[in-house]
């Protein structure tokens, strides 16, 4: 049986987790010392050729938008600061070690999409809110779901049903998780964050990202910063993407007093950096679809969906507004009809009419035949009724047996003719019931102003 004992002691155990490369574990700790000699730092990275070469090809990229390019790692230290490069070496560091060109799973693939659109959208959101601590908050969202990896292998087999199960690895995951394996793989990636020796804000980033309620109280603007750069990942992730954009626009505009403007400019911003980084970190994260795509297809779902709720509220308020066995107008509906037709007539000096309809001697319909034929016999009227009138009158069920005819600009000698028409009308059609013809009469009375 699999406990949650089970699964940690896996975790510390399994020698094929990633280990920090030795020049990122330097570069963390000069960089967390009191004293830092930024030479001893460039030194360090320029000892590795590749990575200082990867370095300053981003600190020159459009990501950074320098207006004066830098030639040395000494020189991007002085101009970005320590926390810039140290998070460069960071982020490329534990790339490296993680992106393994060989595997072509779905899962490592969605793995690397989310990376990278969260880290983009991360220092996206970091920058608009002048946030100081945006670097570390950049290699939070890029490290996020590290937990993740870490589960893929100590249980793969389990592991891969339970992400197939849970596509945006959200929270319907976070609870399977806990109760197959007692374990999340936001603990997991924790746990491989403390190895690592990661600062605080990062470990904190990772544990409560999908909860960020949960965090401690002075990092959950972090935490709520990093679930709103997921969100916006999860748009370009395919995990229906219109409706997501309204789950960011919510999220952005409760936490954050975003309008959907800026959601807009955000998700548009995203879309392009992160093709511009993940070449950067020669990670290929395949073919992903525009915001405006995007966009293109919500707005055709969105007027999909209006159509269709259009249609349905209309359904719904002509259910509402007619008598289900009988096909005529509703009580309700015939008081609102007469109380605005009433309205009209006197404010325009118009005449207006009604007739009342009430079946003689029906409970001896019920009585003899049933009340199933009482219903067929009450549904043979108002056809007829409705029959009789013009499309503008309104023909409705009053109550039992009785119906209510109004007449709209009708004088009440016009009314009294429809009247007699509607009443030997029936007078003339009997209604067939399985024991044979029934023949029904109604009495009616008419009432009116002439305008």
């Amino acid at each position: 049986m699999i406990t949650r004992d089970f699964i940690i002691n896996k975790i510390h155990r399994c020698s094929s987790l990633p280990s920090l490369p030795v020049v990122a574990m330097k570069v963390l700790g000069l960089a967390q010392s009191e004293d830092v000699d930024l030479r001893e730092i460039a030194e360090l990275i320029s000892k590795d050729p590749a990575l200082s070469t990867k370095v300053l090809k981003t600190v020159n990229s459009p990501f950074y938008g320098l207006t004066k390019s830098v030639s040395t790692i000494s020189n991007a230290l002085v101009i970005l600061g320590t926390e810039s490069v140290k998070t460069l070496v960071l982020g490329f560091s534990l790339v490296n070690s993680l992106y393994d060109t060989s595997l072509h799973s779905q899962t490592q693939l969605a793995y690397w999409q989310r990376s990278i659109y969260g880290a983009a959208g991360c220092r996206l959101l970091s920058q608009r809110m002048n946030v100081l601590e945006r670097e570390e908050l950049f290699l939070a969202a890029l490290l996020e779901d590290i937990g993740v990896q870490v589960l893929k292998q100590v249980v793969p087999a389990q592991y891969d049903a339970m992400l197939a199960d849970s596509p945006d690895w959200g929270r319907r995951l976070i609870r399977r998780e806990l109760a197959e394996l007692g374990v999340t793989h936001c603990e997991a990636g924790v746990m491989l964050a403390e190895q690592w020796n990661l600062p605080p804000i990062i470990r904190e980033v990772i544990r409560c990202h999908h909860r960020p309620r949960l965090a401690d109280p002075r990092l959950t603007w972090a935490c709520n910063l990093v679930r709103l750069a997921g969100l916006c990942t999860e748009v370009f992730m395919g995990c229906d993407g219109p409706r997501q954009v309204g789950r960011v626009r919510r999220y952005a505009a409760a936490v954050f007093e975003m309008g959907p403007d800026a959601c807009d400019t955000l998700l548009k911003e995203i879309g392009t950096t992160t093709h511009e980084m993940a070449d950067l970190f020669d990670i290929n994260i395949g073919q992903q679809r525009s915001y405006d795509d995007i966009m293109a297809e919500a707005n055709d779902a969105l007027q999909y969906l209006t159509l269709q709720s259009q249609m349905r509220v209309r359904e719904m308020r002509a259910a509402a507004e007619t008598d289900a066995l009988t096909g005529a107008a509703t009580r309700r509906k015939l008081d609102e009809c007469l109380e605005a037709e009433f309205r009209q007539a006197v404010k325009a000096n118009q005449p207006l009419s009604v007739i009342f309809i009430d079946a003689d001697h029906f409970k001896n319909v019920n009585d003899t035949f049933g009340h199933a034929a009482g219903d067929q016999a009450l549904a043979h009227l108002a056809r007829l009724i409705i029959s009789a009138v013009r499309p503008s009158d309104l023909v409705g069920r009053y109550g039992g047996e009785e119906f209510c005819v109004v007449l709209p600009q009708t004088k009440l000698p016009a009314a009294a003719v429809v009247a007699e028409r509607i009443r030997a009308l029936i007078d003339s059609r009997p209604v067939e019931l399985p024991t044979g013809p029934l023949k029904l009469t109604v009495s009616t009375g008419v009432a009116g102003m002439d305008g």
